[in-house]
């Protein structure tokens, strides 16, 4: 059963990210472009999107953020490992994305893994239609919210499909990080949850939110 969960969680990132990943950019002089400069063409190629655009964007680069770091840890140290890097270092992940992208960004779920990561404010009445298409909502303070439904995929399974076909190496494990999980019971095909992105009005900043994201 173990090595189920191995071969389907590897898919699962495999299939995520599978497109190519470049090389580091290059200066016109041959140099490797620093962090800075790279961050800085990202947020004026952001400021040329729409909203809606730009959700997206930091929507996908979060996504491939998790995937590569859970296939990193599946590779150090099996299932185990890759539950807990979920749990500590998805919150770190996104806001760094947010602070790239100039935006605020996370995930919900219409059943918790972690109660931390209830969604912002706005966003909880567009959740009681349970949207499986992108909502995009004008907010009272001039920003964009945008949400994007998480529909769940076979590989996902693994982690959230009935208690009686996940593994008990990860029932245990997902016992310790999360005592109040309720994100299993699920089939092929539901509606998991939603990545939810504030997006500011042009020119202005918009602090990463400090909700929690590390849902599995």
């Amino acid at each position: 059963m173990l090595n189920r969960f191995l071969c389907l969680l590897c898919l699962f990132v495999l299939t995520g990210c599978s497109r190519e990943q470049s090389a580091s950019p290059m200066t016109e002089g041959g140099r490797k472009e620093t962090a800075a400069e790279v961050t800085q063409k990202s947020t004026a190629s952001d400021s040329k999107q729409t909203p809606l655009e730009r959700a997206a964007v930091a929507r996908e680069a979060l996504f491939n953020e998790l995937s590569t770091r859970l296939l990193a840890a599946m590779s150090n140290g099996g299932p185990a490992k890759a539950i807990e890097v979920c749990s500590k270092l998805a919150p770190k992940l996104a806001k760094e994305v947010g602070e790239q992208h100039q935006v605020s960004i996370g995930r919900t779920a219409i059943r918790l893994r972690n109660e931390n990561n209830r969604p912002p404010a706005w966003a909880e009445p567009l959740l009681k239609d349970l949207p499986t298409k992108p909502v995009v909502q004008d907010l009272e303070n001039g920003s964009t919210g945008v949400l994007f439904p998480i529909l769940l995929k076979v590989q996902c399974l693994t982690c959230h499909g009935s208690d009686d076909k996940i593994a008990a190496e990860i029932r245990t494990e997902l016992a310790r990080l999360y005592p109040n999980d309720k994100a299993t019971g699920f089939q092929e095909g539901d509606l998991r949850g939603w990545f939810w992105v504030e997006v500011p009005a042009d020119g202005e900043n918009l602090k990463n939110s400090d909700t929690e994201v590390d849902e599995n």
